[in-house]
């Protein structure tokens, strides 16, 4: 345990002592704290990614949290890669904290690298410290203030699913859940833009098996038959879609928007934001009322 100017490193094997802490940041934190920077998200990611030099700094006046990942020439925070939203949790800070937390961050030879900083992080001033931003991509969004969908073609086409004996459910079964989660990764790793490997996968299936409190799994049937599933983490009150995917043989029945258009209109109808996450794909946009511009700091 190292101490400096306020702030104290705590390592992997004594996450148990900070978990209080960490708790009781993320609940006072000074922007939109999102299921990214749970405690429950970082302990399964470190223990996942044992190969990476764990460092979490906290600062005992402000309580802000610096969960640090040191790994080949890279130091980012802990999730890169995976949350698609990072940064620091816990309260605003002074020029001074932050301006320490930065210098801890860009200590050594290392290269800082953050991708998915929401442009209305309330530690922006960290952020500029480390180099220039730039503009990765937008989240969209729909607020339960939005209300109901509108009457579209989805509508239409979701209606005659139904009446061919589609059916939309949430996998509340454990084995159920996993068969799903396992449906839904293996159709990713088979698409030329997947990005999840093997430790990727394994975090996933963590926080699947082990905070299932913190994750949704849902799935369009036709009979046995699964035609789309999807998986969203969730955090009261925001419902944050993680991936989909689709079997290729039912692709013509757009199942991923169909099973999209249902979990969104169940969300509006019980007071909950929706979060489609990095992208804007049609399929978002189109469900979509407003967007959250992300930002990207190092090569």
């Amino acid at each position: 345990m190292d101490v400096g100017n306020g702030w104290t490193c705590w390592w992997p094997a004594q996450m148990g002592k900070i978990e209080e802490v960490w708790r009781r940041a993320w609940s006072a934190s000074a922007g939109p704290a999102t299921v990214f920077q749970t405690f429950e998200f970082a302990r399964h990611w470190i223990g996942t990614f044992t190969q990476s030099e764990v460092e979490i700094w906290v600062h005992s006046g402000s309580s802000l949290v610096l969960p640090l990942a040191r790994r080949n020439d890279r130091v980012s925070l802990v999730g890169e890669g995976l949350f698609d939203y990072c940064d620091l949790i816990g309260p605003g800070a002074d020029d001074a904290v932050l301006e320490r937390a930065a210098d801890i961050m860009a200590a050594g030879d290392l290269k800082p690298r953050a991708t998915g900083v929401r442009a209305d992080s309330p530690f922006m001033d960290f952020w500029r410290r480390l180099g220039e931003g730039a503009y990765f991509s937008a989240a969209p969004q729909r607020p339960a203030s939005a209300g109901a969908l509108p009457p579209t073609r989805v509508v239409g086409r979701w209606q005659r699913a139904e009446q061919a004996g589609v059916r939309a459910r949430e996998e509340t079964d454990v084995r159920e859940r996993r068969a799903v989660v396992d449906w839904i990764l293996e159709r990713k790793q088979q698409h030329p833009a997947n990005m999840l490997g093997a430790l990727e996968r394994r975090w996933i299936e963590t926080v699947v098996e082990h905070s299932p409190h913190l994750a949704e799994v849902w799935s369009l049937r036709r009979g046995a038959h699964i035609m789309s599933g999807l998986l969203c983490w969730r955090y009261p009150p925001t419902r944050y879609c993680y991936t989909v995917a689709h079997d290729s043989a039912d692709a013509a029945l757009s199942p991923g928007i169909l099973l999209l258009y249902f979990v969104v209109n169940c969300s509006m109808s019980t007071g909950w934001d929706v979060d489609f996450l990095t992208g804007e794909q049609d399929f978002k946009l189109r469900f979509a009322t407003r967007r959250q511009a992300l930002h990207k700091y190092g090569d």
